[in-house]
């Protein structure tokens, strides 16, 4: 046994040998530590290592590396220690993969491989060092999450896809985890369902359909009654889930924690729930996950109400500017439904083509005898609706619709663009 090799420097203490030294060094790293032999046996393997495999040191030595990780991480290890076995280094593989013993608890793992030598030629074995680096993949996944979450809000999706989006983000972040988001009315006075994508939507709609606030509801009710996050670690022995507690427990929802979703004035926008598998409380990480999903909730609920109330000022403009007869659409759920069949003769919307169409317009409504005010309503919607097709919404299709019977006309443009800013829309249909 050396006492002294190189790249140490023993204290003045005849007792104290190198092994000595290395021994409680090992042990005690930070990182992994193991090497296994020339059949990937385990023959030495450090405390950290075996915490990240979830398995004592004991049950490893002896052990093939694919017995003790699995056959899915091994598949993906093997490569690398063959090429140390053949004397290669290789450095910062990475590997991802969940402990036989845990499936749902999915890690990344950073591992460098290297050939252990007998003598300075013969390679015996291969030993690993290696770094948990978990937490780092998970702050880049939810870093690139919010990235495309805010992306959808300036982008204005829809609400419902923008918070769906964000209760996955998080049921990713938290595993085996479910989300429940709702949304308060104007007053806050009352919560209904906007996402809860990992439940069943019947299960979901009967808790979740329409709550009221106060301190003998579920969770999220509570929580929006208090304004303040609520946890509920045992659903089993809370009074507020009484009603539907052998639900949610047949769904495997056995604790859950909610915030409150409030406005600049500290109005109610919402609630935020997360539902447990395990009967527990939240840990701080898990907080600070669900606290930024709140705050980004927040921005996009209130940028939502915003848009409304825009969409809401333009149709009074517009309807108040033409004395009702005209309508702006803003949405599909808007529109009525067109006069004649959809097979209707159609005109593709081309540069050289807008002048005919707007003819065409004026054609159809003098056939059906409608008077001058309301043909020209006509023409200018339907020409600013095939313009703005043909210039910024890269082309479109025209019809015009006649109804000879009631003197009715519409005029329908459709454009391949993927919107339209509110301050440019001429998207409009005509009433009687």
């Amino acid at each position: 046994m050396l006492n002294k090799p190189p790249g140490f420097i023993l204290p003045d203490n005849p007792g104290l040998t190198a092994r000595a030294l290395l021994g409680p060094l090992i042990a005690d790293a930070p990182i992994g530590l193991a090497l296994v032999d020339g059949d990937f046996r385990y023959v030495f393997i450090n405390e950290t290592q075996a915490g990240f495999d979830q398995l004592p040191v004991p049950d490893h030595l002896g052990k093939t590396v694919e017995e003790v990780v699995g056959s899915v991480v091994w598949q993906q290890m093997v490569p690398f220690f063959q090429q140390a076995l053949s004397g290669d280094l290789l450095r910062s593989q990475e590997v991802s993969g969940a402990p036989p013993n845990q499936p749902d608890s999915l890690r990344h793992y950073l591992i460098s491989y290297y050939p252990v030598r007998s003598d300075r030629r013969t390679v015996t074995g291969v030993g690993i060092v290696v770094s948990d680096i978990t937490e780092r993949k998970q702050s880049e996944a939810l870093l690139a999450g919010q990235n495309r979450i805010l992306e959808a809000i300036a982008a204005d999706l829809p609400l419902a896809e923008t918070l769906t989006a964000l209760a996955l983000l998080i049921e990713e972040q938290i595993p085996t985890s479910c989300s429940v988001v709702l949304l308060g009315d104007d007053t806050g006075s009352r919560l209904r369902l906007a996402a809860a994508p990992s439940l069943p939507e019947m299960f979901v709609r009967q808790i979740w359909g329409d709550v009221t606030p106060g301190e003998q509801a579920v969770t999220s009710g509570i929580a929006a009654w208090r304004k303040e996050t609520v946890v509920t670690p045992h659903i089993a022995a809370d009074p507020g889930w009484s009603e539907h507690c052998a639900e949610a427990l047949s769904h495997g929802l056995l604790a859950c924690w909610a915030s409150p979703i409030l406005g600049e004035d500290q109005q109610v926008l919402g609630t935020f729930a997360v539902f447990l598998r395990e009967t527990r409380s939240p840990v701080p990480r898990e907080r600070g996950l669900v606290d930024a999903a709140v705050h980004t909730a927040r921005i996009a609920i209130e940028r939502d109400r915003e848009q409304a109330r825009r969409r809401q000022l333009l149709r009074d403009m517009l309807g108040s500017l033409t004395e009702g007869r005209l309508l702006l659409c803003l949405t599909e759920e808007d529109l009525p439904g067109p006069l004649q069949p959809d097979d209707h003769e159609a005109m593709m919307l081309t540069e050289e083509a807008l002048r005919g169409f707007r003819w065409k317009v004026s054609e159809t409504a003098q056939a059906v005898e409608m008077p001058l005010e309301r043909r020209f309503d006509r023409e200018t919607a339907g020409g600013a609706a095939s313009m703005n097709s043909v210039g910024p919404a890269g082309g479109g299709v025209g019809w015009v619709y006649a109804d000879q019977a009631q003197g009715l006309v519409q005029v329908w443009v459709s454009d391949q663009g993927s919107g339209i800013a509110e301050e440019s829309l001429h998207r409009a249909t005509l009433e009687r």
